[in-house]
């Protein structure tokens, strides 16, 4: 029951609502003065529940002024319905980002903005990938760049497809060696990163456009790089960040080089 319950409030479902919805299919046609008595919910806010439930279409009132009694509408036909209205939904967010793209003028952020968590760092750094058109750079810390973590390189991988300009620089280990082969064969520029185990900051910028600064902001079993800086700036600005990349990785191993030591050539 308590798994049915869950279900209904991920899609919506309020609470009270979805217990009343689901006593009514085990009571059928009923008064609501019998529904307390299997939701321990009071009377008040059974009729509350109704009075929602029947404006959405989900039970039914019996035609009558004085004591109606109520009934759930199937549960197939409820669900399909649902499922009919989420399908809409996902059709909108698929286009809607487009045709605001054409119809409005998007007037650009600027300023820097403080980020705290990893789900919101990758986010970041997937729009940064994405969004890219001409030119990418990115200083990658380890702690994306693990077995675990082949999202980082699958976007990469599919951003090489077109004719973008691509450095990365990274740790190359033993783990990600078949990886960093696959980037190289697509024309991927990439450095090894080789004073430290740890790389102490994070950095992708690209097309002069957006630039994203990570730092460590915890040690547990690794080094977490889970604070972040969003820089949204002049075009000179960001130049500046990718002459300081670029810098780093005029003192780092060719990711061509780095793999013959691995491999023992």
């Amino acid at each position: 029951m308590e798994n049915i319950l869950d279900n209904l409030y991920q899609l919506g479902f309020k609470k009270n609502d979805a217990k009343v919805y689901i006593a009514l299919l085990q009571l059928g046609v009923s008064n609501p003065s019998e529904i307390p008595k299997k939701t321990n919910i009071v009377r008040a806010r059974v009729y509350d529940s109704l009075k929602r439930l029947e404006k959405q279409g989900l039970v039914e009132r019996e035609a009558v002024n004085r004591a109606p009694e109520y009934s759930a509408i199937n549960p197939s036909i409820v669900f399909s319905n649902i499922k009919s209205e989420l399908t809409k939904k996902i059709d909108i967010t698929e286009h809607l980002p487009d045709i605001i793209k054409d119809k409005i003028k998007i007037k650009p952020e600027k300023g820097t903005w403080a980020i705290k968590g990893i789900p919101k760092i990758k986010s970041k750094i997937e729009n940064i990938i994405q969004q890219t058109n001409k030119k990418l750079i990115a200083l990658i810390t380890p702690d994306y760049t693990k077995n675990s973590e082949k999202w980082i390189y699958d976007l990469l991988l599919s951003k090489a497809q077109s004719q973008i300009k691509i450095s990365i620089g990274m740790n190359i280990k033993e783990e990600n060696v078949a990886e960093v082969k696959k980037l190289i064969q697509k024309n991927i520029k990439v450095y090894h990163w080789q004073f430290t185990e740890e790389i102490p900051i994070g950095l992708y910028t690209s097309d002069s456009k957006n630039t994203l600064l990570t730092v460590i902001g915890s040690w547990k079993k690794y080094y977490e790089h889970n604070i972040g800086f969003m820089i949204q700036g002049s075009p000179a600005q960001h130049k500046g960040f990718e002459f300081l990349i670029e810098w780093f990785f005029s003192s780092c191993k060719k990711g061509e080089e780095r793999l013959k030591e691995i491999e023992g050539e």
